[in-house]
């Protein structure tokens, strides 16, 4: 498809933009009205989307920090059964795996791309992220980087500073340090071969204007490989008499083939999570329902209790008032009257009997 350098075009989206937004927050950088990409995000699809030739025939892509535009942008290219996303798991992000980037739960030599997009600058020990990176790309595999950069002085970090002056400093709470010309180097001491991909001297100014690029990003490979066999690619894939010119792929039945059934396996393995998710799930609800049974039986005794109480509590009133009857009869009766007028005198004689012990005592 080609695509007019005035146009204005959103690679991440595939769409025609009419006029790019701009938020206060990120200053002149303009933003897709679309999709909300950033000129970075833009600048990764550009390049990933023209090395599509190169990247379709990669067994495993994974991209640390997974941000929805790109992720689906990557899926597109490679398909499900390529696509792996891996998180630290912070946040509630989708992902297939869960790693940290200090320690990779990947093989040596396992990854044929991987798409680290402003993930460094939030580690404290990046010096580690980058060995690992070096370990499990090994000699085959590429690494596209993007990080927050300056070119006009060295890398400003303090993993120790506090919230506010992180602000002030690397323009985020939670960024540790911004970027600067060492940051080649900083890759190269891990073993890294690096190729630097500068928007503005890779694209001719109108067409980085009309798609809203700016930035850069680094191609980093193992010592066996050329960084700059993939930063040609994108050259010769780009650069056609000032337009971008995406080539159509031409795909076998055979290599279709393979790609189905490895989004079958990759959907099947995504079954199998559900279904262990789901069961657990139906484990715990039988379980609070035999707790909610527990509940009810004694519910039902202690019902049964209280109305065997409230029997016992009649039987004893009526009890009490029968007896009540039978001394209110007893009262009554002439017997009872003349018993009790004859005690009057005897109680009198005690009477004066007890006073008079009193005295003499």
């Amino acid at each position: 498809m080609d695509v007019s350098p005035t146009r204005n075009w959103c690679a991440l989206c595939r769409q025609s933009v009419a006029a790019w937004d701009f938020a206060p927050r990120f200053g002149t950088r303009p933003l897709c009205p679309n999709c909300g990409s950033l000129p970075r995000h833009r600048l990764l699809a550009e390049s990933l989307g023209h090395l599509e030739p190169v990247i379709s025939t990669a067994s495993t892509v994974i991209q640390l920090g997974p941000s929805p535009p790109v992720t689906r942008h990557l899926v597109d290219l490679v398909g499900h059964g390529r696509y792996l996303g891996l998180d630290l798991g912070l946040e509630d992000r989708h992902v297939d795996l869960l790693g940290d980037l200090t320690s990779l739960p990947l093989r040596d030599n396992s990854v044929d791309a991987l798409i680290i997009v402003h993930v460094l600058e939030h580690i404290p020990d990046d010096a580690a992220a980058m060995t690992e990176i070096s370990r499990v790309i090994g000699d085959r595999g590429v690494a596209v980087l993007q990080v927050p950069y300056r070119a006009d002085r060295p890398t400003d970090e303090d993993p120790a500073a506090p919230r506010g002056d992180r602000v002030r400093r690397f323009g985020q709470a939670d960024h540790v340090r911004w970027y600067g010309i060492d940051f080649a180097a900083r890759l190269r001491s891990a073993g890294l071969q690096v190729s630097e991909f500068v928007a503005d001297s890779e694209f001719e100014p109108a067409t980085a204007a009309s798609r809203g690029l700016s930035g850069q990003l680094w191609f980093a490979t193992g010592v066996g490989s050329d960084p700059n066999n993939w930063r040609q690619q994108i050259e010769t894939l780009t650069r056609r008499r000032g337009t971008l010119t995406r080539r159509p792929i031409k795909i076998d039945h055979a290599r279709r083939l393979v790609d189905t059934e490895q989004e079958v396996r990759y959907l099947r393995r995504r079954l199998l999570s559900e279904h262990g998710q789901a069961r657990r799930r139906d484990g715990d609800m039988r379980a609070l329902r035999e707790q909610l049974d527990r509940r009810d039986a004694e519910l039902a005794a202690a019902r049964l209790h209280l109305r065997a109480q409230r029997r016992q509590l009649k039987k004893t009133k009526r009890h009490a008032s029968d007896v009540q009857k039978e001394l209110n009869a007893v009262r009554s009766s002439r017997s009872y009257r003349v018993g009790h007028t004859a005690l009057q005198p005897v109680r009198r004689l005690r009477h004066m009997i007890s006073n008079l012990v009193g005295h003499s005592g």
